[in-house]
This record gives C-alpha cells, sequence and structure tokens, in this order.
C-alpha cells in the first residue's frame, strides 16, 4: 500500500541513518506497487533513503500507466508499476534501478537480481513484499487463481530469497523483511488463498531466520492489517469487483 510503503521508507530512511558508513543496496520486490495513496509522499521517503546512503532496485510486473490498472472479475490491482516509479524518481534525481519481473518466474527473478548486483556492485536487504489477492468464497475458488496467488505471494518469495543469499552472504550487516497480513494469522472471509498465503509466507520467514541467522542475516516478518487509504478500497474500486 502506498502509505505503508512511505511508513517503511522512513523506517529504512532511520536505520541508515544511525549507520556508521554509508552504502547500502536494497531489492524491492514488489508484484504490484501501489501508489495511489499520495505517489509524492513514496517518491520524498524513498529520496530520503538515497540520501541516507541506499540504493534502491525495484521489481514489479505491473506495466499500466493508469494508476488503477484493474480491479474487476474479483482481482484486486491496483498499480503504478516499476516503470512509472523509476520515471518518477528519476526525475527527481534519484539513482534507482527498476525492472519489469514476474516473480512468478524463477529465471526472471534470478536475473533481476543479479542485474541489480551488477548495476550497484552489492547486496544489503531483500524486501519481500509482492502479493496479490483474490477474493472468492471457498467453494468458487478455481484451481488456477489458487495457484497463480500462492505462486505470487508465496514461491516467488521464495525464489528471490534463493536468488538473493549469495550476495546477502557478503554483506556486513544484512537484512530480510517479509511482508505476511493479519490474514495470515486469523484469516479472512473470501480470502482462503490469500490467507493462506501469508501463513505459509510467515512460516517461511521463520524458517530462513532460523537457518540464515548464524550466517548475521536479519530477518523480520511484519503482519499488517487491513490498509483502507489506497487505490483498492475506493468506490469506483469496488464497483468494479
Amino acid at each position: 500500500a502506498g502509505a505503508d510503503q512511505a511508513r517503511g521508507y522512513g523506517q529504512l530512511q532511520a536505520y541508515l541513518s544511525n549507520r556508521p558508513e554509508r552504502g547500502f543496496t536494497v531489492v524491492v520486490l514488489n508484484a504490484i506497487t501501489d501508489l495511489s495513496a499520495d505517489p509524492r509522499e513514496v517518491v520524498e521517503r524513498v529520496l530520503e533513503v538515497e540520501q541516507a546512503g541506499a540504493k534502491l532496485a525495484v521489481l514489479d510486473d505491473a506495466a499500466a500507466a493508469d494508476p488503477l490498472e484493474a480491479a474487476v472479475d474479483h482481482w484486486a490491482y491496483v498499480a503504478l508499476g516499476a516503470r512509472q516509479l523509476g520515471e518518477a524518481l528519476r526525475a527527481s534525481g534519484a539513482d534507482v534501478e527498476t525492472r519489469r519481473c514476474d516473480v512468478s518466474d524463477e529465471a526472471q527473478v534470478e536475473a533481476s537480481v543479479a542485474a541489480c548486483v551488477a548495476r550497484f556492485g552489492r547486496l544489503d536487504a531483500l524486501v519481500n513484499v509482492a502479493a496479490i489477492l483474490r477474493a472468492d468464497l471457498l467453494h468458487e475458488l478455481r484451481t488456477e487463481d489458487w495457484n497463480r496467488v500462492l505462486a505470487i505471494n508465496l514461491t516467488g518469495t521464495f525464489f528471490a530469497c534463493r536468488a538473493a543469499l549469495p550476495h546477502l552472504l557478503q554483506a556486513e550487516e544484512a537484512q530480510v523483511v517479509f511482508l505476511s497480513s493479519s490474514a495470515g494469522l486469523f484469516g479472512t472471509p473470501y480470502g482462503a488463498a490469500y490467507s493462506a498465503s501469508k501463513a505459509a509466507l510467515t512460516q517461511l520467514a521463520r524458517v530462513t531466520a532460523l537457518e540464515w541467522g548464524a550466517d548475521r542475516i536479519r530477518v523480520n516478518v511484519l503482519h499488517p492489517n487491513q490498509i483502507f487509504d489506497t487505490g483498492l478500497w475506493t468506490e469506483d474500486a469496488l464497483k468494479a469487483r
């Protein structure tokens, strides 16, 4: 969500300000970049992060120029994709890498992470935000839709972690962040696939922390509740769904 992203970038900026040395490369895995709340706030926060010494690489599969790409057929998409975000940031003077990447495609994820490392020379953090939502009753949920949600929300994160690990091991103080959801803890009606994917994502984060902690890679998982200040919840979007 746009406001949530802005807060996240603000927290990252505060962390970077306390680091003894500058230089920090972050890959943000984000299947849908929602900037509908206030794009200017997100751009402002990203610029603050960069000024604190970070270089950002944003991987996103959304390509539409229209901020509201689609909110039909029970799929929830609000998108200002990586290309549009990159254009806005570069116009503001930021040095940012943006790439279109289908996070459910293993080869695309591996190639994108490698390209980002080649561009900036290092990788210090991975932020796993990629997620989509399918709103259906359990008995009406189609198999292909179930598979698509899990492919992006869960398997794509697995691909990203695996691709990032060799580079994170070379960092002095590496971090991985998983964005789960309260739905992964309590479940939500009309969200069988989403809730299941987020519950599994939480467990994946826990295992990652257990396995990578000895290598000084810090792993955190966040469980935000529903965020209503985005384009997913506008009157037009709700009518379309």
